[in-house]
Order: structure tokens, then C-alpha cells, then sequence
């Protein structure tokens, strides 16, 4: 075969069709993806609930906001629904201040039984993360 020049050229190779490379690269960025933005998501929730054990006295005002939001409260309502959660936030603090004895006699007698099942090798981790999770769920008494 010629060109308009005369001179010949070899034909071309077909081109290298690696599809199935292009497919499951995708599939593989699509689930990096969605496992980094779940742990991300799943971190913050995580960190918001503790956050809410910790610092109850901060869930009126949170409430307030979102049913503001929701609900367009005016001032008047979104002062007296304040007060209403408030007060209820309380009791539940002074409920929760009066059952930690139990819920931690609860916990270790959980604690030293699951202890008992383990080997001597397993309970030092096991101890260390079970206070970890403890520490994080467990509000303490107000002070």
C-alpha cells in the first residue's frame, strides 16, 4: 500500500483493548472510596454521641437549634421548649447519676467473668480495650 508520497508503511498493530483493567480499576476506586468516606462518616457519628454522653447539658440548646430549623420557632417558643428540655436533660442526669454505682458494679462483674474465660496471654488487651470502651460510654456522675 502507498501513501500519496510513494513510500510504504507496515500496518498498524490493533490496539491493546484492556478493558477489563480499565472495569475493575473503577470498581476498585469506587469501593476505596465508599469504605474511606463510611469510616470518616462513621468516626464522626461515633465522636458526636460520645460528645452527647459527655456533655449533656449541651443537648437542649442542639435540640433547639435543629427543631428551629425544622419547625421555625420563634423566640418565645424556642426560649420555653429550651427550659422544657432542660429540665428534662437534668432528670435524666440526676437518673444516670444514681444508677453509675450499679452500672459499673455491672460492668466489672462482666468484666471479671469474661476475664475468667480468657488466657493469660489475652487478658491485658483485653482489659486495656474494655476500659477504653468503658471510659468512652460510661458518662461520669456530675460533678
Amino acid at each position: 500500500m502507498s501513501d500519496s508520497h510513494g513510500s510504504e508503511h507496515p500496518p498498524l498493530p490493533a490496539p491493546h483493548r484492556r478493558r477489563w483493567a480499565s472495569v475493575v480499576m473503577g470498581i476498585v476506586l469506587l469501593l476505596s472510596g465508599g469504605v474511606i468516606g463510611g469510616s470518616i462518616t462513621g468516626a464522626y457519628l461515633f465522636q458526636r454521641f460520645i460528645d452527647v454522653i459527655h456533655h449533656p447539658e449541651e443537648v437542649p440548646a442542639r435540640l433547639v437549634s435543629r427543631m428551629n430549623w425544622q419547625y421555625g420557632l420563634d423566640d418565645e417558643q424556642a426560649e420555653k421548649i429550651e427550659a422544657i428540655l432542660s429540665e428534662g436533660q437534668q432528670q435524666l442526669v440526676e437518673i444516670r447519676d444514681r444508677n453509675y454505682p450499679d452500672v459499673m458494679a455491672t460492668l466489672d462483674d462482666t468484666r471479671d467473668r469474661v476475664l475468667a474465660v480468657l488466657h493469660e496471654d489475652q487478658k491485658e488487651k483485653f482489659i486495656r480495650n474494655f476500659n477504653r470502651i468503658r471510659d468512652a460510654l460510661v458518662a461520669r456522675p456530675a460533678d
